[in-house]
């Protein structure tokens, strides 16, 4: 006759797509807990994080270094006037993605008003 023996169910730890600043720096696994993981939480600790929800460090890498991109592109092709609207942007806001897409609605609103100037329609 043969037992039929149960393997103990395990479970593994869920792995966060990205850790927080503090677990990065100590190297800890991190549970990735929003607003704070465990560890955090256990060590009364500042938990914050770098990247948004649901991504990882790569992923949100990337997204900066096409941003970047985009920004160069911007100054390279820009007029002066673009330049510094962008370089003012720059400064006012926390992102890159943001001053960007403030720069982005303002080349869309004045080209819209110019447009309107010389009786062409903005759609």
């Amino acid at each position: 006759m043969s037992r039929m023996y149960r393997q103990p169910v395990r479970f593994k730890d869920t792995l966060a797509r990205a850790a927080c600043v503090p677990c990065r720096k100590r190297k800890s696994k991190c549970d990735g807990g929003r607003p704070n993981c465990k560890i955090c939480t256990d060590r009364y600790k500042d938990c914050q994080y770098d990247v948004e929800l649901g991504q990882t460090r790569r992923q949100a890498l990337s997204r900066e270094l096409a941003a970047s991109k985009h920004v160069l592109n911007l100054l390279r092709e820009g007029g002066v006037m673009r330049c510094r609207a962008l370089l003012l942007a720059l400064r006012a806001h926390d992102t890159l993605e943001e001053a960007v897409e403030h720069v982005s609605k303002g080349q869309r609103k004045s080209e819209n008003i110019e447009g309107e100037k010389f009786g062409q329609s903005s759609e």
